[in-house]
């Protein structure tokens, strides 16, 4: 098989769907790489080592009608640890040329020995907020508070927190800042010391959630926000979002 040469992207920021976009963007556009050259993976949970492997030997062979192949990886937050390993052996071995894009709320999702390797790409931020820490630990509680309550409770928290799309709107935001902290705390990414001690000050919750389970509960928060954008009952969204999340 023969060894790539990766000529890499990381797009940074946006929402989810302005990544996807611009990573589009990017490889018609600029690269000038056909549709029929361009390989899409992404996952549901998570991107496998597996994955990165067939997507190494599709990379191999000779383009369609394009200069070169491409890849894009999105969502990259998704690439398990292994999978980014393997991607970074791939980075590393140069012969033939080919291009991959990952996309990311954050860089810090993924390795730094990756990132390294990447040109970055910045988009606008969308949705992230910064909280101060009586709402970093309020977001905390809430979290922990959800995932040991029962369906009662549950639908008894959706209740209480309003039927105002807009205000469901922010706390999912504040909500998912959180779950992000969480798995970078997880992952061995750098974070924020102050919320690290925050993390494992104010609750147990780093602990009770398996990395699997803040990538699930992520998406459902990001496929709730869609919703919400979308002509669906606030409450109702809520309600089968608070369902959704794991149970300790």
């Amino acid at each position: 098989m023969s060894i790539i040469k990766m000529q890499s992207f990381i797009l940074v920021g946006g929402s989810e769907e302005e990544r996807l976009k611009k990573a589009l963007d990017l490889n018609g556009q600029d690269l000038k790489i056909s549709k029929f050259d361009t390989i899409i993976i992404g996952g549901e949970t998570s991107i496998g080592i597996g994955q990165i492997r067939q997507l190494f030997h599709e990379l191999s062979l000779k383009p369609y009608n394009s200069k070169a192949r491409s890849a894009i990886v999105h969502p990259g937050e998704l690439l398990t640890v292994e999978a980014q390993n393997a991607l970074l052996k791939m980075l590393e071995e140069a012969r033939e040329t080919a291009f991959i894009i990952l996309t990311t709320p954050q860089i810090d999702l993924l390795l730094s020995t990756v990132t390294s390797r990447c040109q970055i790409i910045k988009l606008a931020p969308k949705t992230e907020i910064s909280l101060e820490e009586e709402e970093f630990k309020k977001m905390i509680f809430d979290l922990l508070s959800i995932i040991q309550s029962g369906v009662g409770e549950r639908l008894k928290f959706a209740e209480t927190l309003g039927k105002d799309r807009e205000e469901i709107k922010l706390w999912l935001i504040k909500l998912l800042t959180v779950c992000r902290e969480i798995l970078l705390l997880k992952s061995g990414a750098r974070v924020d010391p102050q919320r690290v001690n925050m993390l494992t000050q104010y609750g147990k919750t780093p602990a009770l959630l398996t990395t699997a389970d803040l990538l699930q509960t992520i998406k459902e928060i990001n496929q709730t926000k869609t919703m919400l954008e979308q002509n669906v009952n606030p409450r109702l969204a809520l309600e089968n979002l608070l369902l959704a999340f794991p149970k300790t």
